[in-house]
C-alpha cells in the first residue's frame, strides 16, 4: 500500500515543523502567562519581539508559511461540490498548523492570538513599527475608523462568494493581500511590487492600517469575536474605573478599547499594553488613587 503523500512530506519536514510547533506552543504559554508577565514589561518585550522575528525571518521568509484567503477559497469552492480537500491541506504541514491554531486561538482569546503574534507579514509590521512606526503613527479620526474598519469583512465577503462561484476568479481578488510578494521576497511584476510597498510604508504611517482596514484573512479570522457575549473564552482583565479611564483606551495603537474601555476582540492585536498598565502604579488611574 503507498504511503500518502502527505506523511511524506511531513515525515521529510519533521525538524522545521517541531521547530513551529515549539513557536506556536511559545505564543500560547505566554498567553497563558499573560497575568505574569505583563507584570515585568522588560521581560514581556524581550520574549515579544523574539517571537515577532522568529515570526518574521524564520516563519515567513524561510518556511513562506503565510496563510491567505486563497487557502479559505480552496476550502468553499471544495465544499460547493460537496468534498473538504484535507489531504491538499496537510500536504502544507505549516499552513495546515497555522489554521488550526487560528481556528482555536480565535475562538479562545479573539483575533490577536495570529495577527499580532504569529502572522508573519504583521510580524514584520511590528518590527517595523518598533523601530521608526512609533515617530510617525497617525491616528484615524473615530468616524473614519470606525467606517473603515468595514472594508476588510467587504473583501472578504468578495472573495467568499465570487470563490464559490468560481475559485480562479477569485484568486485576481485575493491580490488585495500583498502576503504573496511578501512570502516570495518581492520577486514578482512591478504593479504588485509597488503595492507591497504602498500598503507597509501606509501601515507606518497609520498603525498597522492594511491589517486592521483591509485584510480580508484578519476579517475572517475576527468572525468569532463578533460573538460578543459569548467568545472570546479568555478576556483580558479590566477594573471598574476602566469605564471612565482613557489611559489605556489611549495608548492602544489598534484603537480596539472604546471611550468606556471595553475591549474589542474583532480588533484587539493581543499587544499586552493595556495589561501592563494595568499593573502599573505608575500609570494605571485605579492603582494611582489606591497609593493615594
Amino acid at each position: 500500500m503507498d504511503t500518502a503523500l502527505w506523511k511524506i512530506i511531513w515525515a521529510q519536514k519533521t525538524v522545521h515543523i517541531s521547530l513551529f510547533a515549539a513557536l506556536i506552543a511559545a505564543v500560547v504559554v505566554v498567553f497563558l502567562l499573560k497575568n505574569r508577565l505583563s507584570k515585568k514589561p522588560a521581560v514581556f518585550n524581550i520574549i515579544r519581539y523574539g517571537i515577532l522575528t522568529a515570526s518574521f525571518f524564520y516563519v515567513g521568509l524561510y518556511l513562506k508559511a503565510q496563510p491567505t484567503t486563497t487557502n479559505i477559497g480552496i476550502a468553499i469552492s471544495s465544499a460547493k461540490d460537496g468534498n473538504f480537500p484535507l489531504e491538499l491541506f496537510l500536504m502544507e504541514p505549516f499552513i495546515f498548523l497555522s489554521f488550526a491554531f487560528i481556528i482555536v486561538s480565535s475562538i479562545i482569546w479573539g483575533r490577536g492570538a495570529y495577527c499580532g503574534w504569529l502572522c508573519p507579514y504583521g510580524a514584520m509590521l511590528e518590527l517595523l513599527n518598533a523601530v521608526i512606526g512609533k515617530r510617525v503613527n497617525l491616528k484615524v479620526p473615530q468616524g473614519v475608523h470606525k467606517v473603515l474598519l468595514k472594508l476588510k469583512y467587504a473583501a472578504l465577503a468578495a472573495i467568499v462568494g465570487v470563490a464559490w462561484y468560481n475559485f480562479m476568479l477569485s484568486e485576481y481578488l485575493t491580490e488585495v493581500e500583498p502576503f504573496k510578494t511578501f512570502v516570495l521576497k518581492l520577486n514578482r511584476q512591478w504593479y504588485f511590487v509597488a503595492y507591497f510597498f504602498v500598503l507597509t510604508i501606509l501601515s507606518l504611517i497609520v498603525y498597522r492600517a492594511f491589517c486592521r482596514y483591509l485584510c480580508p484573512l484578519g476579517a475572517a479570522i475576527s468572525v468569532p469575536a463578533v460573538l460578543k457575549k459569548i467568545l472570546p473564552i479568555s478576556r483580558l482583565k479590566r477594573r471598574a474605573l476602566c469605564v471612565s479611564c482613557k489611559v489605556c483606551a489611549k495608548s492602544c495603537a489598534s484603537a480596539a478599547i472604546s471611550s468606556t474601555g471595553v475591549i474589542n476582540y474583532a480588533e484587539c492585536m493581543h499587544c499586552f499594553d493595556c495589561q501592563m498598565i494595568y499593573h502599573d502604579t505608575h500609570r494605571c488611574t485605579e492603582l494611582i488613587g489606591k497609593k493615594r
